[in-house]
């Protein structure tokens, strides 16, 4: 699949987000599968602050000395996510969506005050066994 690449460049305001949410809560009603996007977003310069990964750390319970926790970088995706999903081009309300899975990896540890680039983007997944039910 070809996708339009979008850089996002600064990101939203949380204000911005949630009024997107709210207008994308009504979506047409499609007969069978609707079209995905065929649209990436793009930040390509995210930093990993030492004050937002020590707030998120107390949040979640990690400890100081295990570093940067590897669903840190998940959180800071997160505006990416949501643009996507309230954007009039995806095709489902992102309220009411069902989340069955997340898998986190790392090819490398993740280090403060270290900037990381974050892609989101929409394909057609693959069947979940819990979906079905």
């Amino acid at each position: 699949m070809d996708y339009v690449t979008q850089i996002i460049d600064p990101p939203p305001s949380r204000t911005r987000l949630l009024l997107d949410g709210v207008r994308a809560l009504r979506k047409p009603k499609f007969d069978g599968a609707p079209p995905l996007p065929k649209e990436r977003l793009v930040r390509s310069a995210v930093e990993l602050s030492a004050a937002g990964i020590a707030a998120y750390g107390r949040a979640c319970g990690f400890r100081r000395e295990q570093g940067v926790p590897l669903s840190y970088p998940h959180v800071l995706a997160f505006p990416l996510h949501l643009m996507l999903l309230t954007r009039p081009s995806f095709p489902y309300p992102a309220s009411g969506m069902v989340h069955l899975a997340t898998a986190f990896g790392s090819t490398s540890a993740c280090r403060k005050a270290r900037h990381c680039a974050w892609k989101s983007f929409a394909n057609a997944g693959w069947p979940m066994p819990r979906a079905r039910r």
